[in-house]
């Protein structure tokens, strides 16, 4: 299930397409629950969380959306820190999907493709947040699987996903 981004950051007031905070988002979560994505797509644009369409809405392809009363909440049952490469790997095993904060320096906006990303500037400090679903090694590079807000054009040939080294603490993600 993808969570819907546009519906944390319409609804969350925990940040805006600018940044935010992740632990504020996961308090909202826990308490309030959200939407999947097909229930509030993303659109890359700052929203009230107001009127019928806040939540959870479908259109026909003529164009004419409808607002749901009835739909899903997914919620964060418990959440913390976890930091370091190890821990994290077993935070991930043991219980799914973590938040991380990092830095996203333009060489990642720009990244297009399959392979293992590295940024070489070092920088570490956060802007952004994204969520580590998982890791593995490919080509003999250990990375994390990310799934990024930023839709499934970005990183075209990954659909919105992007392998990061992982065990350097590149973009400060360990």
């Amino acid at each position: 299930v993808m969570l819907s981004p546009q519906h944390a950051i319409q609804c969350s007031e925990a940040g805006s397409c600018d940044g935010g905070n992740a632990g504020g988002l996961l308090q909202f979560i826990h308490k309030n629950g959200i939407v999947d994505e097909t229930c509030n797509p993303y659109l890359a644009k700052n929203r009230e969380c107001s009127g019928p369409f806040a939540e959870c809405y479908t259109c026909n392809r003529d164009g004419g959306c409808v607002a749901l009363k009835t739909f899903r909440r997914y919620y964060v049952d418990q959440f913390g820190t976890v930091e370091g490469e190890e821990n994290m790997k077993a935070e991930i095993y043991a219980r799914g999907p973590i938040v991380a904060s990092i830095h996203d320096p333009a060489s990642l906006k720009a990244w297009n493709s399959s392979g293992v990303y590295k940024d070489p500037s070092g920088e570490k400090w956060a802007t952004h947040n994204v969520a580590i679903i998982g890791y593995g090694t490919y080509q003999g590079t250990n990375y994390w699987q990310i799934a990024n807000s930023w839709g499934t054009a970005w990183n075209n040939p990954e659909g919105g996903y992007v392998k990061v080294i992982r065990g350097v603490d590149n973009l400060g993600i360990e």
